[in-house]
């Protein structure tokens, strides 16, 4: 096996470890009823990680990069609108302004 195949390998690994790591608390979040523990300026900083290693995976062409950062995203803006819904409890309004305020 050549070091480029090992690399890959560990490049599929960990993007299916990351690919569930945010799970458990989504999971959490559709049922607990407060979710002020969860800080508005992490969810930012998480985003905006995985835009741009969404965006690195995309111009040096690895599909390990992209699969793990995309369902980091999903599952980040998942915890944001359950986060925003709860704060409100309004249907369908999300804020997303306050980010360093909370």
């Amino acid at each position: 096996m050549s070091n480029y195949q090992i690399g890959e390998v560990f490049g599929y690994v960990s993007s299916g470890i990351n690919t569930i790591l945010f799970i458990p608390q989504v999971y959490h979040s559709f049922y607990a009823t407060n979710l002020d523990s969860i800080n508005y300026l992490y969810l930012g900083l998480e985003i905006t990680g995985s835009l741009i290693s969404i965006s690195y995976g995309y111009f040096i062409n690895e599909i390990p990069i992209i699969i793990s950062n995309s369902s980091i995203l999903i599952c980040i803006l998942i915890i944001l609108f359950l986060k925003n819904k709860k704060k409100n409890n309004v249907e369908g309004y999300i804020e997303i302004v306050p980010w360093l305020f909370y």
